[in-house]
């Protein structure tokens, strides 16, 4: 006789999961009404993603600050973006 927990462990585990594409989303819409606000002169995604790329602005200064941080909230940013990089593999 299999157990019930047993019998759904493959479901919990797939629930368990995170869903990454859906974390994006989450992501992306605050900052592209951000810089939509602040930028109005960048009408589509790449050229803002472009421009924000090269120039001083609060979101990089903001990357760049917490990329360079030896400190608890550098560290902390740096393994999650590590984290990032292996679920993408």
């Amino acid at each position: 006789m299999t157990s019930l927990y047993t019998e759904n462990s493959e479901k919990w585990k797939s629930l368990a999961s995170v869903d990454y594409f859906t974390q994006f989303i989450k992501a992306w819409i605050p900052f592209n009404a951000w810089y939509k606000s602040y930028y109005t002169t960048l009408d589509t995604d790449r050229k803002a993603i472009d421009w924000l790329k090269t120039n001083s602005n609060k979101f990089r200064n903001k990357l760049i600050s917490l990329l360079k941080d030896q400190g608890n909230d550098g560290i902390s940013f740096r393994s999650r973006i590590a984290e990032l990089h292996v679920e993408s593999g």
